[in-house]
């Protein structure tokens, strides 16, 4: 060591050198020490805060100007401060008093490191010399690969409060949808195949709160802000980058092993974000999203099968399991069966059935939930769209029909299923069109023959409160006289209440329903129904549940006051039917209603329960007339909607 004047001199390590200038931010001197740092215990706390410098808002140019000169020297810097500073986080791995030491200046300079990575991102900035890191990955993704390695640094090997940080942070918000949009076919996988653009967006979402704040609402807040032609733009991306998940199982660059896990996490993103927002909900319905995202879950089965791996088909359980719970959101009842017709369109039964006829396929674990499955989407098979979807199912291929022999468990409520399906289609294709339908009890001209035919599909409806519908002027006076003036302005308030929900049971569904319940009780239960005294009595009508893959027939008795509220799981807060149930009530026993037109020989009255969503549904109450060829046509019908009884739970109204 030299000597000056009789004293030892320290000169500075060559590290301390570089560091030294590196910090006026110099890219080319930020390169010098990148390349000299080049194993993790070579990392210094200096070599931490010089990359954090360079990483500051103060010295961003202004993302709406093109990047040059002054603005490209920023860029520069900032491209090879992430690279320097993702090396260094990753030495935290081996480091622990490095990382203790670094932790808070990290911490402090988190927005400004997800709006630099932003920042090079949206002006697709590159390093200079691809030569001097392996990967074979060069340019601009060579730079989208390396903040996605730094942001899986950060949340998956350092303190909880920087994942906490970063899932409430704006910036990272921003920089994780970037992540997501942009489009590049190599964009998808690096970082020993983590797929870091679904990691980052997962963990923008959040699966839970953090610190009071939740991170998903922020999240979607984040998208809504933004203008709705960008949401449609998001969707659109999210079901592309959705596609290209199956074919990652013949990826040579990804272990297809983690590949069912990649489908769970879109699931969830997406289960997660249109569950929270209307907006957000509207423009992926818009791009179909449960059909397409189900189509991918299918394609992905069959890809593992292929691949000769169908033992892993069972991983699949996750994706499918929160996708189930998903389509039938309590928030949109009535858009239940429309989600379970998308996820039927998509390959859904496919999919459940080719699982099950793989190896674990039998685990009790496994085949319970999938019954359970079966039995939920089979609650929609009195709608017509959910029919024909079940209808279009293709044969199943080889391996799972093989497969399923070996799991009679499954293979049983399957095949009732389609059994039960295809009579449901044949009296889908017999009804089309309903019954016509008319609110007013003393209408002649639709409670005698012509009832269950489509001679007309357009209704007449109260302009007050949309509820009722006649067929003509002089019967909507008519009961306007006898029962809707009373009722009209809470018919008004319960509609206004269902369309915002979502939970409206249309007339149309209305009208097909009436011929519904007719085609079921003439083909399965006149005979018993008619052989009870009770029934042939008047003194109690015949219910039907029509929400299972079989539809069971009991009876409610109409003696005392509250029979229209009997129900096992629901109750009826719609009072003010009362007076218009009552007097369908009293015609009926009485024999003064329609039993006593001309040509017509009896008179049933019918109760079915048709399902909206997990809690909610409506209770059709059905007038049948007999005419002279012996069949019962559907009649005079009345609506109302059940809520969840006191002390029922959800998970009960699965399966009434």
């Amino acid at each position: 060591m030299p000597r000056v004047s009789g004293r030892t001199v320290n000169r500075p390590t060559p590290l301390a050198q570089l560091i030294a200038k590196a910090n006026d931010g110099s890219p080319d001197r930020l390169w010098d020490l990148y390349r000299y740092v080049t194993e993790p215990d070579m990392v210094t706390f200096d070599v931490i805060l010089c990359a954090l410098k360079q990483l500051t808002t103060g010295d961003l140019p202004d993302p709406d100007s093109s990047v040059a000169t002054w603005g490209q020297i920023a860029g520069d810097r900032a491209v090879v401060s992430i690279f320097l500073l993702n090396f260094a986080i990753h030495a935290f791995r081996t480091n622990s008093a490095l990382k203790e030491q670094a932790v808070q200046p990290v911490l402090q300079s988190l927005d400004a490191i997800c709006v630099w990575a932003d920042y090079c991102i949206h002006f697709k900035l590159a390093p200079p010399d691809a030569s001097t890191r392996p990967g074979g990955i060069t340019g601009f993704m060579e730079t989208y690969h390396e903040v996605g390695r730094l942001f899986m640094e950060l949340f998956t090997d350092h303190p909880t409060q920087i994942s906490r940080a970063l899932m409430v942070s704006t910036p990272f918000h921003n920089l994780a949808v970037r992540t997501w949009m942009t489009r590049d076919v190599n964009a998808d996988l690096n970082y020993d195949g983590l797929y870091p653009a679904l990691h980052l967006l997962l963990y923008a979402v959040g699966d839970r709160e953090i610190e009071g704040e939740d991170a998903a609402e922020t999240f979607v807040q984040q998208m809504t802000n933004r203008p709705p032609r960008w949401l449609a733009t998001f969707a659109a991306m999210t079901i592309e980058r959705s596609h290209r998940i199956p074919a990652m199982v013949f990826r040579s660059d990804v272990d297809f092993r983690d590949v069912p896990t990649f489908a769970y996490l879109l699931v969830d993103i997406l289960t997660q974000i249109t569950s929270r927002c209307e907006s957000v909900r509207r423009a992926f319905i818009h791009v179909d999203y449960l059909k397409q995202i189900t189509s991918d879950l299918n394609n992905l089965s069959l890809g593992l099968v292929r691949r000769g791996s169908p033992n892993l088909l069972i991983s699949l359980v996750p994706a499918i399991g929160t996708l189930i719970p998903h389509i039938f959101d309590t928030r949109t009842p009535f858009r239940s069966i429309k989600n379970a017709r998308d996820v039927i369109a998509g390959g859904i039964f496919s999919t459940l059935l080719r699982i099950m006829a793989s190896p674990g396929g039998r685990d009790p674990r496994h085949t319970g939930p999938v019954i359970e499955t079966i039995h939920l989407l089979a609650r929609y098979t009195a709608y017509p769209e959910v029919i024909i979807e079940i209808g279009r199912i293709p044969p199943l291929d080889a391996y799972t029909v093989v497969g399923l022999v070996r799991n009679p468990q499954i293979h049983v409520p399957w095949v009732a299923l389609r059994t039960a399906n295809e009579g449901k289609l044949e009296a889908f294709r017999t009804l089309k069109g309903g019954s016509r339908i008319c609110d007013n009890y003393s209408c002649r001209r639709t409670n005698i023959d012509t009832r269950g035919t489509p001679e007309a599909k357009e209704f007449r409806k109260c302009g007050g409160c949309s509820s009722v519908v006649y067929c003509s002027v002089d019967c909507q006076k008519a009961d306007w006289v006898a029962l809707h003036q009373a009722e009209c302005k809470s018919s008004r308030d319960e509609h206004a209440r269902r369309r915002s929900s979502q939970s409206w049971y249309t007339h149309h569904m209305r009208a097909y329903h009436v011929s519904y319940v007719a085609f079921l009780y003439n083909s399965y239960f006149s005979a018993k129904m008619e052989a009870r005294s009770d029934i042939t009595a008047r003194t109690a009508i015949a219910s039907f549940e029509a929400c299972d893959v079989v539809v069971l027939p009991s009876v409610v008795s109409l003696l005392g006051d509250d029979w229209w509220t009997s129900h096992s799981q629901l109750q009826f807060p719609q009072d003010y039917l009362r007076p218009r149930l009552s007097a369908l009530k009293e015609a009926y026993i009485s024999g003064t209603g329609s039993s006593t037109r001309e040509g017509v020989e009896e008179v049933r009255l019918v109760q079915t329960y048709f399902p909206l969503g997990m809690k909610l549904g409506v209770i059709l109450t059905v007038e049948l007339t007999k005419n002279t060829g012996g069949q019962y046509n559907g009649g005079y019908s009345v609506v109302r909607y059940g809520v969840p009884a006191p002390n029922v739970q959800s998970r009960a109204l699965a399966r009434p």
